[in-house]
């Protein structure tokens, strides 16, 4: 098999995986159609996925999950823990009055399938909760890492209201250190 075969392979297996993503993602979308309808954003072949259940002033505002501050302070974390910041997904997985809590839970399981990362983390109790249920994880603990369906879950409490307190601010980064990336041999 020539170079440029082989390489015309590769492009169209990453054409059909994204392809593949993107389908599922939509899916999984339309399971449970948010309240806000706030945007998930990110790379379908993220290492990664954020969820973050209380919706701050910039997801409240018409912007897409993660997209302010915290977007940025979460990239920055899981850089300093040995993942690739720029292969980030972030959705949102707040709690909905007007969805059965099954229709979230197979919502946040579509996303996870689709991306297929290697760690899923939660910024704040509610997404924790959500997530947890979603995972079979039902009282996830802050700071710890569970290995979930052969990747790694790890909650954080509170990580947009810690970037105005010094003291919580320390309490996150803390529980973020779970999530260090490990050598794979």
């Amino acid at each position: 098999m020539s170079g440029d075969t082989a390489y015309g392979s590769a492009v169209s297996m990453g054409a059909a995986f994204a392809h593949k993503s993107r389908i599922e993602l939509t899916s999984a979308e339309r399971l449970a159609p948010l309240c806000g309808q706030v945007p998930s954003r990110g790379p379908l072949d993220a290492q990664t996925v954020v969820f973050k259940g209380q919706l701050g002033p910039t997801e409240s505002s018409g912007g897409s999950a993660v997209g302010g501050s915290d977007g940025a302070a979460v990239e920055a974390a899981l850089e300093r823990l040995g993942w690739d910041r720029d292969r980030v997904f972030f959705a949102v997985a707040p709690v909905c009055a007007d969805q059965l809590p099954d229709e979230r839970a197979a919502r946040i399981t579509g996303i996870i399938e689709a991306v297929d990362p290697e760690l899923v983390v939660t910024l704040d109790a509610d997404a924790a909760a959500e997530v947890g249920v979603a995972l079979g994880v039902p009282k996830p603990h802050f700071g710890r890492s569970s290995e979930v369906r052969g990747r790694s879950f790890v909650a954080v409490d509170g990580l947009e209201a810690s970037l105005a307190d010094e003291t919580r601010k320390r309490r996150v980064w803390t529980q973020f250190k779970a999530a260090r990336r490990r050598p794979i041999y």
